[in-house]
């Protein structure tokens, strides 16, 4: 899922999937990090940090298309 979240969300450009994909292994490697030094948050939710990262860049791209589909709306009266 991660990686159909990453060429959604590069929209099919290779430069900004370069730059999703280091961005998630950014997101995983806090996880790591976190484990690693025994931050005080429980190791499951640090597990889960790339998958809610995945989630949270699925909402952007609609997000960003609510807004230009409120922009070209019909004025109101």
């Amino acid at each position: 899922w991660i990686a159909v979240s990453l060429v959604i969300f590069a929209g099919y450009r290779p430069v900004n999937a370069v730059l999703t994909a280091l961005l998630f292994g950014l997101i995983t490697s806090i996880g790591f990090v976190g484990q690693a030094r025994n931050w005080p948050v429980a190791a499951p939710f640090l597990s889960m940090l790339p998958y809610l990262g995945t989630i949270a860049l699925m909402i952007v791209p609609v997000l960003a298309w609510q807004k230009v589909r409120r922009l070209m709306a019909a004025p109101a009266a």
